[in-house]
């Protein structure tokens, strides 16, 4: 499973490096696909190459937030996400655009972001160290005991309402084999009262 996140990482990251040089190269012929006028092309030129720097460090981003997604730890990759997007990349815009007074320079707050992005979650992935049992006779025998616990429970109920039901034999066959292995499994009735 590491080969595979190590694989699928370094394959984000490396598509993310293509589109960067794609970006810092040929930034002019990219935005002229979309018709840009000269205005645009004088602000989207600075804006794609400054932005396009911190595309390897979200492939990075992207990637581990994608394997916490498919390991079911999807809450660790969303408050990184929300955190990169509205504590970091909003008020690092703001803060930058006035003090450069410059819209060229709110493009570096991508970069802060991205980042912050893949350091979060680098920092969330990082391995941690088991814990240990106090001591290995003291650990239980089974791994789920609450939810063992909770079938257990539910069974009992479940025979209660059928003694309930056909009080003093009056029960059918099967039922009172099962009634009589469940007591034989707990050694006592749910309820005394029905035994």
């Amino acid at each position: 499973m590491r080969q595979t996140i190590k694989y699928s990482i370094c394959a984000a990251v490396a598509i993310m490096i293509v589109g960067m040089l794609m970006f810092q190269s040929i930034p002019d012929k990219l935005l002229r696909l979309f018709d840009a006028s000269e205005e645009m092309l004088r602000l989207g030129i600075p804006a794609l190459r400054i932005i396009s720097i911190s595309f390897p460090l979200a492939g990075f981003g992207i990637g581990a937030g994608s394997v916490f997604q498919a390991l079911g730890y999807s809450v660790y990759s969303m408050i990184v996400s929300l955190i990169r997007q509205l504590v970091v990349l909003i008020p690092c815009a703001y803060a930058i655009g006035r003090v450069t007074g410059d819209v060229t320079g709110v493009w570096w707050a991508f970069v802060i972001a991205g980042w912050f992005l893949a350091d979060g979650q680098r920092a969330v992935s990082a391995p941690r160290e088991p814990r240990r049992d106090p001591h290995p006779l003291i650990r239980p025998k089974i791994k789920n005991q609450k939810s063992c616990q909770a079938k257990i429970d539910i069974s009992r109920i479940k025979l209660s309402i059928f003694a309930r039901r056909f009080p003093k034999g009056d029960a059918p066959t099967g039922a009172v084999n099962a009634r009589k292995a469940l007591l034989g499994r707990w050694g006592k009735a749910p309820y005394p009262n029905n035994a």
